[in-house]
């Protein structure tokens, strides 16, 4: 594995005990140069202690989700942020589908597809439609890879509790586009 960028991923949680082991897990064996951040929302479970265990530095806010993400990006080291939910995986070549696609400086965000761990043809049907790019397809769900200076030309998410990844990606494809990473 050879990561051309240092990465940061951003997970907001609020009470993600059941998953944030393997969220971190996952991160760890995907990307070399990373940073972990968890964004906390007020959990009372064990999702902090779980987290810092894993190696992940904590920020906290009751704010909501749009509030936690924006946290997470002004701490963050890496001029590659990802934004992932504590119940999604990363595909194993991440490092190098985003390497990829960020090696063209035009690109600014792109999302991933998904694919549901579940058999069930709902799902299958829907995670097949991932591989369009549409508005109807692409939120926090599928995991967002954004370059970090998009961010410094004052793009942030809303301070919503939620949608806020579907009205970031709705002005990002507005004004610059969005691309779908390749995998699963």
């Amino acid at each position: 594995m050879n990561n051309k960028n240092k990465y940061t991923v951003i997970i907001p949680t609020l009470n993600e005990e059941k998953y944030i082991v393997s969220c971190i897990k996952n991160i760890k064996s995907c990307l070399l140069k990373v940073e972990i951040i968890v964004s906390d929302g007020g959990s009372t479970d064990k999702t902090i202690e779980i987290a810092e265990d894993n190696g992940a530095k904590i920020l906290f806010t009751n704010n909501g989700r749009g509030a936690q993400l924006n946290l997470g990006v002004k701490s963050a080291s890496g001029d590659i942020l990802i934004f992932l939910h504590a119940d999604t995986l990363l595909p194993n070549n991440t490092n190098v589908l985003i390497d990829n696609i960020f090696a063209d400086d035009n690109v600014k965000v792109a999302t991933f597809k998904m694919k549901f761990d579940i058999d069930n043809w709902i799902l299958n049907f829907y995670s097949w439609f991932t591989r369009f790019n549409s508005i109807f397809t692409r939120f926090g769900d599928c995991g967002i890879a954004v370059r970090k200076n998009y961010f410094t030309d004052g793009n942030f998410f809303p301070n919503w509790k939620l949608f806020e990844d579907v009205h970031f990606l709705r002005q990002a494809r507005k004004t610059i586009g969005v691309n779908t990473l390749p995998g699963f």
